[in-house]
């Protein structure tokens, strides 16, 4: 009777110690996306301040951001602008269907080094019944003809 219970001990702690295993090993190999990388709304120091990821629009749509190449350096890139310009904003819906087009303008000095606020506004859609997921697309101004100017996308719901 006692090489049962020590049996049924060992087996226990066995399973125990394979159910631990598992979870560590599924938790170890999970990618974790923090809230910052997920809603990411800066890229290359082009900061977009509203609208914000996640949130629900209407329009006219006014969209509200900066740049900022002070840390150009740290970041690896910086956001180019020319001609008090930022680039452009196009709006797709579900399928990447553009329902309109815009630029970022400033009234600043667009030639300091200091951050600029740059605006847009795109007063509807080229479909204005459309509801639902609506991406956001802004690409950096590309005056130098680069194939691949820098991008970012925020996510918003109409």
């Amino acid at each position: 009777m006692g090489d049962n219970l020590t049996m049924k001990n060992i087996l226990i702690i066995i399973l125990f110690a394979a159910i631990i295993g598992l979870g560590i090993y599924i938790l170890s190999n999970k990618k974790v996306i923090t809230p910052t990388e997920e809603k990411s709304t800066s890229h290359c120091g082009f900061t977009v301040n509203s609208p914000l990821p996640g949130s629900i629009v209407t329009f006219p749509l006014f969209i509200n951001a900066v740049v900022d190449n002070i840390n150009s350096k740290t970041l690896g890139c910086s956001w180019t602008v020319f001609e008090a310009q930022a680039g452009g904003v196009v709006v797709k819906d579900s399928t990447g269907a553009i329902l309109a087009t815009s630029t970022m303008n400033t009234t600043e000095d667009w030639t300091t080094s200091n951050p600029v606020t740059y605006t847009s506004t795109i007063p509807t859609l080229s479909n204005p019944s459309y509801a639902g997921p609506l991406t956001i697309v802004f690409t950096e101004d590309n005056p130098s003809g680069n194939p691949n100017p820098d991008t970012l996308s925020v996510s918003v719901t109409k």
